[in-house]
């Protein structure tokens, strides 16, 4: 069992020493050598700590370099971009955008800006933030007209939306004309004009970074000052679960880690000890921790057990992590997150929507055991789940599932997520549950399952109400798309805050 570190206020070893208990000369001593060292840092054109790219910094998520360091923040990121030739200091051939993940400690006050004084580029730069999964948040490019260099803001200047809280996101550069794009080449941002920081498109919402058209831009030396930036603690990243007590500090979430260490340093000092545990369930939205909760059913805790899923869902709504795991927070886990089970078709095992020798081949290979081929969930995968499987054989029911995809766009596979839209359609036009769900079929859902979209009499689609739908169109068809209650039962809560994270919705 872990040990449980006793922890009062005086255990000072590993805690930052208030400067009254520090002996008047050696006070001196240090104010000396501060105040040397703001002014040496002022002949640069910043105050404060500094980051240094020592390896090349990739252009996906996945492949970042990690803002990590001491201190209590970082005043400015410092790399450069070296085009076909590789990192400036050596490395692969390719170097035309660089994403940094940063600790946002506080979105209000966020900016990171290649414009002097505290920061500077001698090319034509664009700046992106994204979240985590990769989804756009924020993008600006020319910081007025005529000035090639970039400043962001950490909010969008034609509508409320912006960074949803602290924690860890990617902060990317590049040089003019390359720009990030989502699935088949769609546009994360639209164009931001000069000075205006922009949010992200429907595709760059709801898409994650998938490429850059075109790959290639300008390229050179940058330094990016910032502020609201803190850095990430060295052990966050590593280690076990945010939720899990242990001896050593950190933990594996790096956005987790970091919002619980800049509450208590310890945690990243000296232990994970329960504290940090309590901490990380309160301030992280439980997810990932099983006591949460199935992000699948609704419980009055808040976050849910899966972590990834449990990111997804919050950063839409973010009382699904504050309050509680409401109806709301599961249709969003619906509609952006696969369930580790198929319960709209048990024995789809492969959730290929239908149960055949594949679904028989794993249920035979998990013969005895627990998990997804026990459907009769008895405890044990044995005969009674295989005649429930062999009861099914064949295609699974078109509506309802939520991997089909949304009852208003088309797509290949027959049927759609929303049951009561889908039979309504399916009524109409059979083929959309047998053959594929296509443009008619969602124009379809749009004349039948939109009550209220673009209606002046159903309300605004910032407020809630109890009538379906909104009186603007394009917002309301949206938002509908992935939460089809909001053109069905009412516009409640949930639709509003959604819909406040939306482009379409703005103005």
């Amino acid at each position: 069992m872990p040990t449980m570190h006793p922890r009062p206020d005086e255990m000072s070893a590993h805690r930052r020493i208030p400067l009254r208990v520090i002996p008047k000369a050696l006070s001196t001593i240090l104010a000396i050598g501060v105040l040397s060292t703001l002014a040496a840092a002022a002949d640069d054109g910043f105050v404060g700590p500094d980051w240094v790219e020592d390896d090349d910094a990739g252009n996906t998520l996945q492949t970042a370099a990690k803002v990590k360091g001491n201190g209590s923040g970082a005043n400015s990121l410092n790399g450069g971009l070296a085009g076909g030739g590789g990192f400036v200091g050596g490395g692969n051939a390719g170097d035309f955008q660089d994403i940094l993940l940063i600790y946002i400690r506080d979105p209000q006050i966020f900016s990171a800006t290649t414009l002097g004084p505290g920061g500077e580029a001698a090319f034509d730069t664009r700046l992106w933030l994204f979240r985590m999964d990769g989804r756009g948040l924020l993008a600006a490019d020319d910081a007025a007209p005529g000035v090639p260099q970039t400043s962001l803001k950490g909010f969008a200047d034609q509508s409320d939306f912006g960074i949803p809280g602290p924690g860890v996101y990617g902060l990317a550069i590049g040089g003019a004309p390359t720009r990030p794009t989502a699935g088949k080449n769609l546009s994360m941002f639209p164009p931001p004009p000069p000075g205006v920081t922009v949010g992200p498109t429907k595709g760059g919402l709801l898409f994650p970074l998938a490429g850059w058209n075109p790959p290639a831009g300008e390229v050179g030396t940058y330094r990016i000052a910032v502020t609201g930036v803190g850095f990430i603690p060295f052990p966050c990243g590593e280690g076990g679960d945010c939720f899990s007590i242990r001896d050593e500090p950190g933990c594996n979430d790096l956005s987790c880690c970091s919002r619980v260490c800049d509450v208590d340093s310890f945690c990243c000092d000296v232990a994970w000890d329960y504290q940090c545990t309590s901490i990380a369930t309160r301030i992280c939205g439980g997810g990932g921790n099983p006591a949460s909760g199935s992000c699948f059913s609704q419980h009055p805790e808040p976050g849910c057990d899966d972590a990834t899923c449990c990111k997804t869902v919050c950063a839409i709504d973010p009382s699904c992590c504050d309050i509680q795991w409401d109806a709301g927070c599961v249709d969003l886990a619906e509609a952006g997150c696969t369930a580790p089970c198929s319960t709209h078709c048990p024995g789809d095992f492969n959730q290929d929507h239908i149960r055949d020798g594949a679904d028989l081949g794993l249920m035979l290979g998990a013969w005895g055991d627990e998990g997804c081929t026990d459907i009769d969930g008895n405890g044990i995968t044995d005969g009674g789940d295989l005649g429930l499987l062999l009861g099914g054989w064949g295609m699974c029911p078109a509506c309802g599932d939520p991997s089909t995809g949304g009852c208003l766009s088309s797509h290949p596979e027959p049927g759609c997520a929303d049951p009561v839209c889908c039979a309504s359609v399916c009524e109409l036009d059979p083929a959309c549950c047998s053959i594929g769900w296509d443009d008619g079929c969602a124009a379809l859902a749009g004349q039948l399952c939109t009550q209220g979209c673009g209606d002046p009499e159903s309300g605004p689609c910032d407020s809630s109400h109890m009538t379906p739908g909104c009186s603007n169109a394009a917002c309301c068809t949206t938002v509908c798309e992935l939460l089809p209650r909001c053109c069905t039962d009412g516009w409640d809560e949930a639709c509003v805050e959604f819909a406040a994270n939306l482009p379409e919705c703005s103005g």
